[in-house]
């Protein structure tokens, strides 16, 4: 207990998701842990975290992503008292001593990144998601850090995740396929982009062919795309593809199908 507050299961349970994602904003702390209470309940909850140490509060209200306003309101990180409860609740976990550095212009991103790991974990269940900022890679230290890390069963970094919203400039997504392809940490890459020609754009870097209106994408390698809506909509069904007939993550009912023609080729 620290200034009078006990931390019950739910705190923890939202201490915790707010370590992992980084930073929430308060909508996504109230329908994530406080579905079904007031917004007043929860902001008098959430104001005695902040206050008694465990929750850090920033005030963004509108904020501005190139040229388009969004209504953000407050966001949320772990304080530095929660990171020592975390610390003593979660001693599997290896939990920073300080608070990530909150970066207002990648804010928007940032919140998006925490909404596109939950749709990969509905997608894949038993696959784990972590956020780039808090995966400490093991052997290839050198290369890019992504937004995200989809870990296999075994433990095994498997896919490197890149929320892109906006286009880079040509010449930085050079740097970062070349990155990707003299990296051998990640198996394959998924690039979920808000636009499709925001992905046609980076698939011309990857293979160095510029697609035609009405052709069919070119096959990618290790290089996976994903459109936003359509993966935060319909996660199961969402088209993840490099061109080629498999998925970088398979859902649950493609797993299922895989097995089956397995079964069958060996019949």
């Amino acid at each position: 207990m620290r200034n009078g507050i006990r931390v019950t299961d739910r705190d923890e349970r939202a201490l915790r998701d707010c370590y992992r994602a980084t930073v929430l904003s308060f909508a996504q702390m109230k329908s994530r842990h406080f579905e079904k209470v007031t917004k007043q309940t929860v902001n008098n909850r959430l104001t005695r975290l902040v206050r008694s140490g465990y929750l850090l509060r920033h005030r963004v209200g509108l904020f501005v992503h190139h040229g388009k306003a969004r209504w953000i309101g407050s966001v949320f990180q772990v304080g530095r008292f929660g990171l020592r409860y975390l610390r003593g609740t979660c001693p599997e976990e290896r939990i920073r001593d300080e608070p990530i550095r909150l970066n207002t212009l990648t804010l928007y991103h940032d919140l998006l990144l925490t909404e596109v790991m939950d749709a990969l974990r509905t997608r894949s269940p038993g696959q784990t998601v972590v956020h780039g900022k808090r995966f400490v890679p093991e052997g290839d230290t050198e290369g890019r850090l992504p937004d995200a890390v989809i870990v296999s069963p075994s433990g095994t970094p498997d896919v490197a995740v890149e929320l892109e919203l906006t286009p880079k400039s040509d010449r930085r997504y050079v740097e970062i396929v070349n990155q990707y392809q003299h990296q051998s940490l990640y198996k394959k890459v998924l690039y979920v982009v808000e636009t499709e020609s925001l992905a046609d754009r980076i698939r011309t870097h990857v293979t160095g062919v510029r697609r035609s209106p009405g052709q069919a994408p070119p096959h990618t390698g290790r290089f996976y795309f994903a459109t936003l809506t359509q993966l935060l909509s319909h996660p199961h069904e969402a088209s993840i593809s490099n061109g080629g007939s498999h998925s970088a993550v398979a859902s649950t009912s493609e797993r299922k199908g895989r097995m089956n023609e397995s079964r069958n080729a060996m019949a």
